[in-house]
């Protein structure tokens, strides 16, 4: 078999790994072929459970597939930005030199989120890194509020004017969200959440 980037070099026999997957090698540039199946095998734990060559895929005009000799399609891993090129008539796929080693360090890392608080992105935690608020209290928190919520506006049936801007701040959970927050940043906020409720009584 001929490397799909390289055009004129013969592809090799290499054990890749501890559980002895023997893959084709480019001597070259040291790309790796991988048959069906035999990514997942490599992968292991961190492998797509599932995945197929999506339509947008890109249609490698020049770069064949070096059992069957169809062009290939390159895309994105699952879960990844490491571009990989596909044969969609015998579902092998081809990596250059280190882009399973991207793969498996990708999926590895805990899922992004955004912050409930302050929007801020970053990897699951328990707790906020910019804003320091916990994640699952912060979020019960809104959870109490909006059902506290709910029922006050069934059982009101007057304007909110006479309470104003203070009780759009305690609707709002501005004094909540400090109490989720340890340390001085906290004491500070609820500093500032107490002396705003303070002025808007007037």
């Amino acid at each position: 078999m001929q490397c799909p980037k390289c055009k004129n070099s013969a592809l090799q026999k290499r054990v890749v790994n501890k559980i002895k997957v023997e893959l084709d090698r480019c001597p070259s540039c040291e790309g790796l072929w991988f048959d069906k199946g035999e990514l997942n095998l490599v992968l292991q734990s961190k492998a797509a459970k599932k995945y197929e060559i999506p339509n947008f895929a890109a249609y490698q005009k020049n770069t064949l597939c070096p059992c069957c000799k169809t062009p290939l399609h390159e895309f994105c891993y699952p879960g990844t930005l490491t571009l990989v090129d596909a044969c969609k008539s015998c579902n092998g796929v081809w990596l250059d030199n280190r882009e399973w080693t991207e793969i498996r360090l990708a999926r590895a890392q805990k899922p992004w989120m955004s912050c409930p608080a302050c929007k801020h992105l970053q990897p699951e935690e328990e707790s906020c890194k910019q804003c320091g608020v916990v994640i699952a209290k912060y979020r019960s928190k809104q959870l109490q509020q909006a059902s506290r919520s709910g029922e006050s506006a069934a059982n009101k049936t007057g304007s909110h004017t006479s309470t104003g801007y203070s009780a759009l701040s305690n609707s709002q959970g501005r004094a909540s969200y400090a109490e989720d927050i340890p340390g001085l940043k906290g004491s500070l906020l609820r500093f500032i959440d107490s002396a705003i409720d303070g002025l808007t009584d007037y």
